[in-house]
C-alpha cells in the first residue's frame, strides 16, 4: 500500500513540514469525519494520486477558470487567483455581486507548471470537496498575485445579466 508521506512527498514534491500538517488536519473535523466513514487514508491517497494523474501532461497541468472583467484587455494573468478547476465543467464564478452587472464572463483555460501547483493545499482541497469536484490550488507569489500561467487562453465569453 502507498503512504501518504511517500507519495505526497515524490509524486508532489511537498516538504515534509506541509505533510506533518496536512496529517494532523486529517485528525479534526471535517476530515476526520470523511476519513472514519468512508476510506482508509490510504485509499483516499490513492484516489488522489489517480484523479491527478489525469491531468498531468509531462510537467504541466490544464486548469480552468471563470474570470469577470469589463473587457478582454482588462484580463490580467497575474490576478486570476489561485482556486481552478482541473474539468471545464466546474469553471464557474461562484459569488456575485451587483459591481458584476454588465461585466464580461470569460471561461479561461491555461497550462501550469507543475511546480506552481500548491499540492498540499490541493490535497486538502480534495478531501474537504470529495471526489466530485477536483479543485488544483494554485501558489501566490509574494505580492498576494496569483502564479501566472505558462500559457492561457480564453475559450468561451458572455455576460452577467
Amino acid at each position: 500500500m502507498i503512504r501518504l508521506i511517500d507519495l505526497l512527498k515524490e509524486s508532489f514534491s511537498i516538504s515534509l513540514d506541509d505533510i506533518e500538517k496536512v496529517k494532523a488536519n486529517l485528525t479534526r473535523p471535517p476530515y476526520k469525519s470523511i476519513i472514519n466513514t468512508n476510506k482508509k487514508l490510504e485509499e483516499i491517497v490513492d484516489k488522489f494520486n489517480k484523479t491527478i494523474q489525469k491531468y498531468i501532461k509531462g510537467n504541466t497541468i490544464t486548469l480552468y477558470r471563470a474570470v469577470a472583467a469589463d473587457s478582454k484587455s482588462d484580463i490580467d494573468k497575474t490576478s486570476f487567483g489561485i482556486a481552478w478547476a482541473a474539468e471545464e465543467y466546474f469553471a464557474q464564478v461562484y459569488e456575485r455581486d451587483e459591481e458584476m452587472s454588465g461585466m464580461g464572463l470569460y471561461l479561461i483555460t491555461a497550462d501550469f507548471k507543475l511546480d506552481d501547483i500548491n499540492w498540499k493545499e490541493t490535497f486538502e482541497s480534495f478531501i474537504k470537496f470529495g471526489f466530485m469536484e477536483t479543485e488544483i490550488i494554485v501558489k501566490n507569489q509574494p505580492n498576494h498575485k496569483s502564479v501566472p500561467p505558462i500559457k492561457f487562453k480564453i475559450i468561451k465569453q458572455g455576460t452577467f445579466d
